[in-house]
């Protein structure tokens, strides 16, 4: 009993007793008021920031994209190798090829993604990013904005192919395709932004619309 009054004793010693009424302080906030997002990070991060994710918030698209690609950082998305974890899947391939249909791979490393991430690189310099994490990397390192809302229609565009080749079975034609969405996507957001922004993403568009025209392609280009 003295070594737990002696323990009460050592935490309340330096205590300072106040006329003022007492108040309820949250301690995870600067401000010590209560808000949901605090509780959140709490509940899932220990209140420690979760790396680059909170980028995803911080750029002006469509609500359920920002969900979509913070999902995809989770590696939440119901790609064919998460389904798997809950349920039987037959076959676990890549929608647009063979190989084994992960988030990375759909994303990134499927010939699909690759092209569109060449057109991508065509306009800036991100050789370096061949992950979602890389990519908020980039977004939290860059304040080129158009360019973080083409590469959120890219990663939407194709996830929505995904979806309609997985669930209405449509059939794949060409990159002519895939381009055509991101430009509906880009031109139905346009009215999201203003200013140097929106010429830019009308540029964007634009130039999709020139990829639209180009002539199908035979066949892959040579990775290398």
């Amino acid at each position: 009993m003295m070594q737990s009054w002696n323990a009460l004793f050592e935490c309340i010693k330096n205590v300072r007793l106040l006329s003022d009424a007492d108040t309820l302080v949250w301690n995870y906030e600067a401000n010590g008021i209560y808000s949901v997002s605090s509780l959140y990070k709490i509940v899932n991060f220990r209140g420690a920031i979760p790396g680059k994710g909170p980028k995803v918030w911080e750029v002006k698209i469509p609500p359920r994209v920002q969900i979509f690609i913070w999902l995809a950082f989770n590696n939440k998305l119901l790609t064919r190798d998460n389904l798997s974890k809950r349920q039987h899947v037959d076959d676990l391939s890549c929608l647009f090829c063979a190989e084994h249909e992960t988030g990375r791979h759909l994303f990134f490393e499927c010939v699909v993604a690759k092209e569109i991430w060449r057109d991508i690189n065509d306009l800036a310099d991100m050789a370096n990013i061949t992950n979602i994490a890389s990519m908020l990397e980039w977004w939290h390192s860059n304040s080129n904005t158009s360019l973080k809302i083409y590469q959120a229609a890219a990663m939407w565009a194709l996830w929505k192919l995904r979806n309609d080749m997985y669930f209405g079975r449509a059939m794949w034609s060409n990159m002519q395709g895939v381009w055509r969405k991101m430009a509906a996507m880009l031109s139905a957001w346009e009215i999201l932004y203003s200013g140097l922004v929106n010429d830019r993403v009308r540029w964007l568009v634009a130039r999709l619309e020139q990829n639209i025209r180009e002539p199908p392609l035979l066949m892959w280009p040579d990775p290398g």
